[in-house]
């Protein structure tokens, strides 16, 4: 199945840079759409996430302006949408594509049975968070570091790739909610997880990034002939997407008993072959720019 995969005019800029990367035939055919965004053909369904290396995802949004409620509102309907998309149990502003100027906005957690359902086969021993919407959030305080067994993924790194990051099992944040009131409250768990993650976002921060500081010089190197290997590999005019169910995640990036970072490479080879080709093309980004 093809469909249509919106990408700002940002984005296209990010993709022009690197396109030197594959042949640009591989990138799929542009074309402009009323002189704001551009279009071209995927495989198998649609992105509504900005994916790594995407310019406005790797940049703090603006803060979010309260008296905008309008806005707010539509930004909210908008992350929902995409959430819901992908089975996702967090969201930020700037990974929505649709979003053109999105402001420091997150939604963690889901109120949809059938989501928090899928969640729960991913996070099996968890309290999956109910849909909570953090506007400005701030976390004040960090308790207990650790690296979560289950590591995370991302919509912003689509396909099977997961990994384990450092977090804090206890926060106290900071935050307005979708009606306009300040909070300040503590979260642990699965919600703490969540919202830190979130937060990483709305830095400029994607998961794979902090993976990507904790390898060694080897490593990144190793990952990006991978992500090179697999880009010469695909030599049609689509950007394939053999997109994997969220709940048929391995752990792809794992630690050992000193928290340093370990992957198999027949295990990354594979997940990089079920991941888009623009996300590859940002994992490549991203592992040069650390390099």
């Amino acid at each position: 199945m093809k469909f249509k995969c919106l990408i700002t005019i940002n984005s296209i800029v990010w993709l022009s840079t690197i396109s030197n990367i594959i042949p640009t035939t591989q990138l799929g055919t542009l074309k402009a759409v009323k002189d704001v965004k551009l279009m071209t053909t995927i495989n198998q369904t649609e992105l509504n996430t900005r994916q790594i290396g995407d310019p406005i995802l790797q940049n703090p949004p603006i803060p979010t302006d309260l008296q905008q409620i309008d806005f707010i509102n539509q930004e909210i309907k908008i992350m929902l949408e995409d959430q819901k998309q992908y089975g996702g149990i967090g969201i930020s502003a700037n990974q929505s594509l649709r979003i053109s100027n999105p402001t420091q906005l997150s939604i963690i957690g889901t109120n949809d049975p059938k989501i928090r359902a899928e969640i729960a086969k991913r996070y099996p021993d968890a309290d999956i968070p109910y849909e909570t919407v953090l506007i400005n959030p701030k976390i004040l305080a960090y308790k207990t570091g650790y690296y979560p067994k289950t590591g995370e993924g991302c919509l912003s790194v689509l396909g099977p790739i997961r990994g384990k990051v450092k977090r804090y099992q206890s926060i106290s944040v900071s935050y307005y909610d979708k009606n306009g009131n300040q909070q300040i409250a503590d979260f642990s768990g699965l919600a703490a997880h969540v919202i830190q993650h979130e937060c990483d976002h709305l830095k400029g921060i994607v998961f794979l990034q902090k993976i990507f500081k904790d390898c060694n010089l080897q490593q990144r190197k190793t990952i990006i002939e991978l992500v090179d290997n697999e880009l010469k590999q695909r030599n049609t005019n689509v950007l394939n997407a053999n997109l994997t169910s969220p709940n048929n995640k391995p752990l792809i990036f794992d630690r050992d008993h000193d928290q340093k970072v370990t992957f198999t490479i027949p295990l990354l080879s594979w997940a990089l072959s079920e991941t888009p080709t623009i996300t590859l093309l940002g994992i490549k980004k991203m592992g040069e720019i650390i390099n």
